[in-house]
């Protein structure tokens, strides 16, 4: 039977780059640009809203942006989607600034979570399947997303070890403990999957955060 389980929802908000514009002295700004506010108002709140959106899409528009700038400003558009409960529209622009190559490694994280809720379990667990360039703070929700995602595709065994792993890294994270709690492993290793079950109760709950 497939798992119902959810991804945790990290919403990561990326700071524009200190020198975000371009040498373009005909562009003028009264007050933070449109990325710059999206960025800020990412930090300041946990929710998002369509106003919010617009100006996060304003900030993807702007044209005196680097590469970097455009691509925390295409990322963070995306986080406001995902907050929003847009998928898909989230998948498109975090997978534009993770295909850049120019946004922080940490966007899997978010890019994954969107990803699951897609039922793209696949495509979740293969881009989180090397974890070192993400930031070691935030290592404990990739290895979460990722448990979820092989969880979801059946991979029991391999969910249970980065659970375990998790909750080594941070034993206070709820959601990896949580779950880790309604396994029920029939030696003190690793079994082989078929001796690694879930309970049918285990249904971790949604947790949007912001970084």
């Amino acid at each position: 039977m497939k798992s119902q389980l959810t991804a945790l929802l990290l919403s990561i908000h990326i700071g524009l780059p200190a020198s975000h514009a371009a040498a373009q002295p005909e562009v003028y700004w009264a007050g933070p640009s449109p990325a710059a506010a999206c960025a800020a108002r990412l930090a300041d709140q946990p929710g998002a809203s369509p106003a919010l959106l617009r100006l996060c899409d304003r900030g993807v528009r702007q044209s005196d942006l680097t590469e970097a700038g455009r691509a925390a400003a295409l990322a963070n558009a995306g986080t406001v989607r995902l907050r929003l409960g847009d998928h898909e529209g989230a998948v498109r622009r975090l997978e534009s600034a993770h295909a850049s190559g120019k946004a922080p490694a940490d966007i899997v994280i978010s890019l994954s979570a969107a990803l699951i809720r897609l039922e793209r379990h696949d495509e979740a667990a293969i881009l989180l399947s090397e974890l070192n360039p993400i930031s070691p703070a935030l290592r404990v929700r990739a290895l979460y997303n990722r448990a979820t995602a092989e969880m979801n595709r059946g991979r029991v065994e391999a969910a249970y070890v980065d659970l375990r792993e998790a909750v080594s890294l941070d034993p206070d994270f709820k959601p990896a403990s949580d779950l880790l709690a309604h396994f029920k492993v029939d030696s003190a290793k690793v079994a082989p999957a078929a001796e690694i079950r879930r309970a049918e109760t285990a249904q971790p709950g949604v947790i949007s955060t912001a970084q």
